[in-house]
């Protein structure tokens, strides 16, 4: 759930980032969302599996010990 929940922080801070709408415009200016550590919804559903695979790869290593 939680990363649901920070996909759709993400994808919501890189509409706002990357909106050529004056009015977004003027929401990313009020600094109201996080669009500085935005990116794609590709490249965050990357990362997030990345993640995941290293925490299931660390607890198999601390299985075996």
């Amino acid at each position: 759930m939680k990363h649901c929940v920070r996909g759709e922080e993400n994808s919501l801070g890189f509409y706002v980032k990357n909106s050529a709408e004056k009015l977004i415009e003027g929401v990313c200016m009020t600094g109201t969302t996080e669009t500085e550590e935005t990116i794609s919804k590709s490249g965050f559903k990357k990362q997030k599996l990345h993640e995941l695979k290293q925490k299931w790869l660390g607890k198999r290593y601390m299985d075996s010990l």
